[in-house]
């Protein structure tokens, strides 16, 4: 064995298999090695791998890095329920006697258990307003491929369309609009939704870097509900439906609360 392959087999590098709504994640502390991080998605064949750095440990705080790497190779900016994972590995490894924090290049956002299973407060998605380094797109909704798309940023950039789509248009739709490099020179997440009544709606993601259907995106799920409350189609609290499980949303000071299941466990091979 070299002393590559000896230093990611050691029992602390092995990571962690988790799952936030059938969302899929390994979890890695202080490995940098994308190389090996993006054949291990492969071998497990999930979706994204979140890489943990503490950056901040006090007695009454602990605020961790988190970089998502892609089944592409590619880092995205965030995952919503990949954080919603992270707080089960913490609280599981370390315990829940401190308060957990993911800090990102615009804030802190707190993560947690709580009575449905874990949580992450995140600030209110922008809605009709993206990061131009994301979208070329100059209007919000605009028109593509002959479906209106509204955009919606939760950190991860979003596009949302409420118009009729079978599972396998979606995946046609991703694919094109993941090769729409002017259009979207990062990729762009793309979110199915339609409303079930007042505080309830179902939502379908095509995530970027993973380049194909999850079985939930705690983002998309933000930037669904943003969308909708904006056009009045839904009020808050309201659940998100996703193929993997339930998202609950509540509204907090400053944002909105997600929460629901979430589980991890080592691996073990």
């Amino acid at each position: 064995m070299t002393q590559r392959e000896d230093l990611h087999q050691s029992p602390s590098n092995r990571g962690y298999l988790a799952e936030g709504c059938g969302n899929s994640f390994i979890i890695f502390e202080s490995i940098d090695d994308i190389e090996f991080i993006v054949t291990q998605l492969h071998k497990f064949d999930v979706d994204s791998a979140l890489v943990l750095k503490c950056t901040l440990k006090n007695k009454h705080n602990t605020i961790y890095e988190m970089s998502v790497v892609e089944r592409d190779g590619t880092v995205s900016e965030f995952c919503g329920n990949g954080a919603r994972a992270v707080a089960a590995y913490l609280i599981k490894i370390y315990g829940d006697k401190t308060s957990y924090c993911i800090g990102t290049s615009e804030s802190i956002v707190p993560i947690g258990n709580c009575d449905n299973g874990y949580f992450v407060d995140l600030p209110f998605p922008d809605v009709n307003s993206m990061d131009p380094k994301f979208s070329n797109i100059d209007d919000s909704p605009f028109q593509l491929y002959g479906y209106t798309f509204y955009e919606a940023q939760a950190f991860e950039p979003h596009i949302v369309t409420f118009d009729k789509v079978t599972l396998e248009q979606l995946v046609e739709i991703g694919q094109r609009i993941n090769a729409e490099r002017e259009l979207f020179p990062f990729g762009m997440n793309i979110n199915v939704v339609s409303i079930s009544d007042l505080h309830l709606l179902q939502n379908t993601t095509f995530e970027r870097g993973v380049n194909r259907i999850t079985k939930s995106c705690g983002s998309g799920s933000a930037c669904a509900m943003a969308v909708a409350t904006t056009l009045d189609l839904i009020q808050l609290p309201c659940t998100v439906s996703t193929p993997g499980g339930q998202i609950t949303i509540h509204p907090i000071e400053n944002g909105v609360r997600l929460s629901g299941a979430a589980s991890c466990c080592p691996i073990t091979s």
